[in-house]
């Protein structure tokens, strides 16, 4: 565990570095550490490309602070797997789509399980995120038809051509869906 302290020097780090990768895998931040590491990727924006904070036992509090953040860093990959963030996902997917950059993101066994979070994340990440490659949601509790819904209407109104999105092509494929 990284304790509060250990925290305190991984955010002052993280500040005076040019980080292309902050890995804090398993590291019992909670809340309070998440918060914290939040609120210093800011100051990393110009090079941090990978975030990687799962099974930090972060709830929704710890991911709403994030989502306020994750807007003005590049990230190209971002792992909140084995926290359970709940509905905070709907911010951090609005946040990301401001950020634009990520190619991968991994929401496994994150309590992704409420149908306006599922929508919000869905409506965020494949109305605008054509570059996203890689999308991981195992271990949630998600009807599959509610998805197949939510995904088939969003795939539906797309403005623009989602045929070259490998992601969506994987949930036509999944979900059977017709565009």
């Amino acid at each position: 565990a990284v304790g509060s302290h250990g925290v305190r020097t991984v955010a002052n780090f993280v500040k005076q570095q040019k980080l292309e990768a902050l890995i804090l895998r398993s590291c019992s931040l909670g809340e309070l550490g998440v918060t914290q590491i939040a609120l210093v990727l800011p100051l990393a924006s110009g090079s941090l490309k990978l975030l990687d904070l799962s099974g930090n036992h972060a709830t929704e509090p710890a991911g709403l602070v994030l989502a306020s953040t994750l807007a003005t860093v590049k990230l190209e990959r971002l792992i909140l797997q084995e926290n359970p963030l709940s509905s905070s996902i709907g911010p951090i997917a609005d946040a990301l789509d401001i950020g634009g950059c990520v190619q991968q993101l991994s929401l496994a066994s994150t309590d992704l399980c409420q149908s306006e979070t599922i929508s919000r994340m869905c409506r965020s990440l494949f109305l605008r995120h054509l570059h996203l490659t890689h999308l991981d949601l195992a271990n949630n509790k998600i009807n599959g038809n509610k998805l197949e819904v939510r995904l088939l209407n969003i795939i539906q109104v797309q403005p623009l051509d989602n045929s070259m999105n490998p992601i969506v092509q994987l949930m036509q494929h999944h979900f059977h869906l017709k565009v």
